[in-house]
């Protein structure tokens, strides 16, 4: 079980990033630089709550996600966001990784494991050749041949972060 926390609108979870995340927010950030702390000064925080909360953790190299309620920011290094993944006419649950603003994988969730596909900006899909045949081994079927992912996502979500409805995963 991990342990989520509140400040006014901010969610904030301290630790390596847990998919568990995506029951209480479609969309989670990654502490990346000092200036983000702003939005937990926004909802309340004072310098003596970010030093007692956040900064120890922050400083011994613990990750740092948040959330917004009702907001959702562009403007952030790394972020993810929740979304159905279809496979083959399968539906699975997932995730997209962005980092600046570019999609670089998709990942689905299956039976507590995390398979990555990445984007054509990321890789050689050689890499998702080797994941293709984890994705198969999962699932325990035989694909046909894979050459892109079905993404599903609020219309809001899509819109403001560009999400493509179809990702290629091979060349």
């Amino acid at each position: 079980m991990i342990e989520i926390q509140r400040l006014g609108k901010v969610s904030f979870y301290l630790g390596k990033f847990n998919t568990g995340c995506f029951k209480t927010s479609a969309v989670w950030y990654e502490y990346y630089a000092p200036s983000e702390l702003e939005i937990f000064r926004r909802f309340g925080a004072d310098e003596d709550w970010i030093e007692k909360n956040l900064s120890e953790q922050i400083d011994s190299e613990t990750e740092l996600y948040y959330s917004v309620d009702d907001q959702l920011l562009t403007d952030r290094e790394f972020f993810y966001v929740r979304c159905s993944i279809e496979v083959n006419d399968i539906s699975n649950e997932g995730y997209l990784t962005y980092v600046s603003s570019d999609l670089t994988s998709a990942n689905i969730i299956l039976n507590d494991e995390v398979i990555s596909f990445y984007s054509e900006i990321m890789l050689s899909f050689n890499d998702n050749s080797r994941n293709l045949q984890l994705l198969q081994k999962v699932l325990g079927k035989e694909l046909s041949s894979l050459e892109e992912l079905k993404i599903m996502v609020d219309s809001t979500i899509r819109e403001v972060f560009k999400v493509p409805e179809r990702i290629k995963v091979t060349s």
